[in-house]
C-alpha cells in the first residue's frame, strides 16, 4: 500500500502560539514539536510527503528552510501540488486546494494507483472537495498538528494494513 500525506505548513507545523512572525528570510518559525509528530506519522505510516502548502511557491529561501526543518528528522519532500489558484474551474468558481490534490492523484495514478493507495490531508483550511473529507485531517491556526490530529492521520494511513 503506498501511502500519501498532503501537507500544509502554516497552521499544521506551526501555529498561533509558536508563531513568532516572519524572520529575515521572509518565512515564519516551524514549531519542533509539530514537526516531530509529523516524523512520527511519516515513521510509522511509512508515507511519502507531498507539500500541497503555499510554501511550495517560495523556492528559494522559504522551501530551504522547510527542507532543512523536515531533513533533520529524515523526511524529504517526495513532490508538491500544481498551483491552480489562478484556474477557474467547474460552474466558474476558482481552484481550491482540493482541486491541487485531486489533480494530483491523477496525475500520478500510475505511480500511486488508486486501489493502492490511502493518503490523508494535513491542512487548517477547509478546502477540500467532498470525496477527500475522510481522509482529511483538519488542524487549526490555533493549535497546529496535535497529538490527536497525529494520531488520527496514522490510523487513517494504517487502516487497511
Amino acid at each position: 500500500m503506498h501511502k500519501i500525506i498532503f501537507l500544509d505548513v502554516d497552521g499544521v507545523l506551526n501555529c498561533q502560539r509558536t508563531w513568532q512572525g516572519e524572520h529575515e528570510d521572509g518565512f515564519a518559525t516551524l514549531c519542533p514539536d509539530m514537526c516531530d509528530r509529523l516524523q512520527r506519522v511519516v515513521q510509522e505510516t511509512d508515507a511519502i510527503v507531498v507539500l500541497s502548502s503555499t510554501w511550495r511557491l517560495f523556492e528559494g529561501k522559504g522551501l530551504t528552510k522547510l527542507r532543512a526543518w523536515l531533513a533533520e528528522r529524515g523526511i524529504t519532500i517526495h513532490s508538491h501540488t500544481k498551483d491552480l489558484s489562478m484556474e477557474i474551474g467547474w460552474g466558474n468558481v476558482r481552484a481550491c486546494r482540493g482541486d491541487e490534490i485531486a489533480l494530483w492523484l491523477e496525475e500520478h495514478a500510475s505511480e500511486f494507483p488508486p486501489l493502492e493507495r490511502e493518503f490523508v490531508i494535513l491542512d487548517d483550511d477547509s478546502d477540500m472537495l467532498p470525496s477527500q473529507k475522510p481522509n482529511f485531517v483538519h488542524t487549526s491556526f490555533k493549535d497546529g498538528l496535535t497529538e490527536a490530529h497525529a494520531k488520527k492521520a496514522i490510523r487513517l494511513l494504517n487502516e487497511n494494513d
